[in-house]
């Protein structure tokens, strides 16, 4: 199929990191079209979680694609996620086993990823990758030019394309998942537990 606007398809994957002689994982939600940066979350385990986490924050924006493609990680497998993408009315798409180059848009991000930020520190904090990786992205999305994209920028590209792109997702509708949180073991304070409260349904007043 041919993909040429923003919010149709949405891809993400995950990646490690060495730091300080540990391993990190680090999970990105990327729009295909655009090359844009929607969500990301960095943690020591390779869960389903951490998945959830990158999706949470890409959703937050008011977005979300037509179809959203992964890999057939267990993760991406899993029940969680699964039905946290068919409730948004999301089509779940994946790869072929072991065929890396039908997800070759995230394939060429961690090589700029790799190439341009990480490689270039050696035994620095977590804390440290987090803000730098926070600081990129920005960078990436904003003043980092395309030439894919026409010397363009992805948040520049995206504007140019938004009237054809899918329709907001309505805030209420992120509570679909937030709902189902028993079901994840949420850590106190971490980023999904702290976007279930914000966008978990109001009380009714009295």
């Amino acid at each position: 199929m041919r993909i040429n606007r923003p919010d149709m398809v949405w891809t993400t994957d995950i990646t490690y990191l060495k730091v300080e002689g540990r391993t990190y994982y680090l999970c990105v939600v990327l729009d295909w079209a655009s090359r844009e940066v929607l969500g990301y979350s960095i943690g020591r385990n390779m869960t389903v979680e951490l998945c959830h986490d990158a999706l949470t924050m890409a959703l937050s924006g008011g977005r979300k694609p037509e179809i959203l493609n992964t890999d057939q990680g267990s993760q991406y497998t899993s029940e969680s996620w699964l039905s946290r993408v068919r409730l948004l009315g999301i089509t779940p798409s994946m790869d072929g086993k072991g065929s890396w180059r039908d997800n070759v848009r995230m394939e060429r991000f961690w090589r700029t990823y790799k190439y341009e930020l990480f490689s270039l520190y050696d035994d620095v904090t977590l804390k440290a990758i987090e803000e730098r990786l926070k600081t990129w992205i920005r960078y990436y999305n904003s003043e980092r030019v395309h030439s894919a994209l026409g010397n363009k920028t992805p948040e520049e590209w995206r504007k140019e394309h938004q009237s054809a792109a899918c329709p907001p997702i309505r805030r209420n509708f992120l509570a679909i998942f937030p709902l189902r949180r028993g079901s994840l073991r949420y850590a106190p304070g971490s980023r999904c537990a702290r976007h279930a409260h914000a966008f978990a349904p109001k009380s009714p007043k009295n």
